[in-house]
Order: structure tokens, then sequence, then C-alpha cells
């Protein structure tokens, strides 16, 4: 049976001479022969164990898990060890999904606002976690137990601005998500988050330029409202999207407002708002 040197054998299967070293120094693949002189030889039998540490470090063992998978475990215990992995993979692709669809969501936002626009649209319910007002931190260490599970989750948790439609000066920021996508992602919710129950909401698509002197987002929204004769109700909620040229003298706020109203003409939330105003 041929041999081959480690430069030809890697190249025969698709690794790296350092590949090839990093696993026999941890027992696991081991060359046909060596010679006195430090040479290495394999042969095509060596081929099927490099196939065999690829596939388990495409389940996502480690090498110490893979020597272990070789010599040490059954049938048995090696599905024991993929399920957590398989788990977390899973996970890994909702998360790139969901970023994939925040993506193209940015995307159409971005093509679709060049100027500020607004709709009524039935909003599903979400959570919201306070983390910011504007005295600093919020000083609850149940908020910290958690915050650093909703980050990992950005874009499909989103920053999120929070204040009284009748004094929006005194905000709160935090970060929100669907109750939907929450659940799906397995977000940790305890009771510093706040449930808000969705329903028809006035929605402000705001592209912001923060360094204008100008009406700020919350402001138009609350006087396009007005025109409208629609009445907040409760607390306006301001998702950021994205920022551009961002620290600069340039600086846009990309965002959308939610904020649930009555009708003043007719006494009612804006449940009873047959068709979509835009």
């Amino acid at each position: 049976m041929r041999k081959y040197k480690i430069g030809e054998f890697s190249k025969k299967v698709g690794v790296t001479q350092e590949f090839l070293k990093h696993y026999q120094n941890n027992g696991i693949l081991i060359p046909n022969e060596i010679t006195e002189a430090k040479y290495r030889y394999y042969d095509q039998r060596n081929a099927s164990t490099v196939l065999e540490i690829i596939k388990n470090k495409n389940y996502g063992f480690s090498v110490k898990e893979i020597e272990q998978v070789f010599r040490h475990r059954s049938t048995t215990e090696v599905l024991s060890l993929m399920e957590p992995k398989i788990e977390q993979m899973q996970k890994q692709l909702i998360f790139m999904e969901g970023v994939i669809e925040e993506y193209q969501k940015l995307k159409q936002f971005c093509e679709e606002t060049r100027q500020d626009q607004w709709f009524v649209k039935s909003v599903e319910a979400f959570y919201f976690l306070p983390h910011v007002d504007i005295q600093g931190f919020i000083d609850n260490p149940l908020i910290y137990e958690i915050l650093p599970v909703w980050t990992q989750w950005l874009p499909i948790v989103k920053s999120c601005q929070k204040c009284p439609a009748c004094q929006h000066a005194d905000y709160i920021w935090g970060l929100s998500v669907p109750q939907q996508a929450a659940k799906q992602i397995g977000l940790p919710v305890n009771s510093c988050v706040q449930a808000c129950n969705g329903g028809r909401f006035f929605e402000y698509h705001s592209i912001f330029f923060l360094k204008e002197k100008q009406e700020n987002p919350i402001q138009k929204a609350l006087l396009q409202m007005e025109t409208l004769g629609l009445e907040p109700v409760g607390s306006v909620f301001r998702n950021i999207l994205m920022y551009t040229e961002y620290q600069t003298d340039s600086s846009i706020e990309h965002s959308v407002l939610y904020i649930p109203f009555k009708d003043k003409n007719t006494s009612s939330d804006g449940s009873g708002l047959n068709s979509e105003i835009r």
C-alpha cells in the first residue's frame, strides 16, 4: 500500500499539515509510519480517520471529546454527547434566520422611508426590559441577571426607548422583543420584564438627523396623531433599527415608534378602525 509524506497526504485529503500534526499530538490521528528522522508517512486508511475528525468537529465536538468518541464511547454515549451540540446549533439557526429576516425588514424600511411615514397597524404583544433612566442605570439586580442573554440576540431584540406620551422627556431606555420571538429563542423573563399587550397601534417610521435642531420623532408622531384625531394612551415605545454615520456630525437614527391610542371621534381604541391609515 502506497505511503505519502505529510505534505502530499494533506493535499490529498484536503486539510493542512498543521491539522494533521494537531490531531497527532492529541493522540487521535497517528501516521502509518514515523521514521527515526521524524518523517511522517500516511496511507489511504488514515484518510477515513481525517474524515471522521472533520465530521465530529462539525457536530461541535472539542478535540478532547473527539478523542473520547474514538476510543471510549458507546453508540448511546456518542448520541448523548451530540444532543446538546445539536440543540445549540438549532438556536444558532434560529438566530441566523432571525438576523436575515431583520436585515430584510431594515432594507425595506430604508428603501421605502425617504421621509417620515405613519400607519395604524396590528402589533403583536411584546416584552420591554428596562435598563437606563434619566438618572443612569436602573438599580435592579434582576435586570442584570438576564441582560447579557438579551443582548446576545440583537438585532432580533432591539434597543428601545419608553416614555409617557404626556411627558416624553421622562424616558427609560431598554430592550424590546416580540413575546412570540422571546418564547421561540428561549429568552429568560423575570419580574423586571414588562409585558405589553398587542393590538392596534399608531406606527411611525422616522429618519432623524440627530445633530439638527428639529422636532424629535416622538413630538412629530404625537402631532400627527393629533391631526388624525387619535389620542395616545399609555406609553410611547421607540425601537431603534440602525444608526448611520454614528458619532459624527451627520448621525442619522432610523427608528419605528409604536403608540397605543383611542379615537377621539369614537371614544374607542384603535381596534375600531377598519383599515390601515397611511
